[in-house]
């Protein structure tokens, strides 16, 4: 017999049941991709996101989250590709970028959670895909980096008004991203952990 997670909670008639995850002290309702991923999949709970939130884990950068998690996309496609090596060929080793790849380390996993919870996270994700990521790929195969950068810095912001998070953001960005040693070898991947949450 399968066991639902311990935060695992159902509101609701018979008719009409609503699915929440209560770790955080406050219900949040997910989404049915979420439900079966996680909520109802005991096995999964230590890579759930909110649970790796709330036990001080890393969650995933929300970018693979978008692609991989959300849209089933494979990791290695050629948008995928073109933002990663955008990262590690132009952004590691230009120093005007480090703040951004900083800055991702510690908003990307919040952002991961947000996207992966919300009930419209298919429509959301195939809108960052599609409208945005896709097109940003194709500025950097044709090396037009800056614009390629303030269409994705746009996208970040976008998406931190939508989820409610720009005091967060703002203490993020106050408190110097939560660095000590920043290695900008290693910096980009939506998986740092030391960072703090209002």
């Amino acid at each position: 017999m399968a066991r639902y997670c311990d935060h695992y909670v159902e509101r609701g008639t018979f008719f009409s049941t609503y699915k929440y995850c209560n770790i955080t002290g406050e219900e949040k309702e997910v989404n049915q991709d979420y439900y079966c991923n996680y909520c109802s999949n005991y096995n999964n709970v230590g890579s759930c996101p909110l649970y790796s939130k709330a036990y001080g884990s890393v969650s995933s950068c929300f970018i693979t989250t978008v692609v991989c998690d959300v849209l089933n996309k494979e990791d290695d496609d050629e948008v995928m590709n073109a933002l990663r090596e955008f990262r590690s060929n132009v952004m590691r080793k230009d120093e005007k970028y480090y703040d951004m790849l900083k800055e991702y380390d510690v908003i990307g996993p919040l952002l991961a959670l947000s996207i992966a919870i919300d009930t419209n996270s298919k429509k959301i994700s195939t809108v960052i895909y599609e409208d945005i990521l896709t097109p940003i790929s194709k500025l950097i195969k044709d090396e037009q980096y800056e614009i390629a950068i303030e269409k994705y810095y746009l996208m970040t912001l976008m998406l931190i008004n939508y989820y409610g998070l720009k005091r967060t953001y703002n203490n993020i960005k106050d408190n110097h991203y939560y660095y000590e040693d920043f290695n900008p070898t290693t910096a980009g991947h939506g998986k740092k952990k030391k960072y703090q949450l209002d």
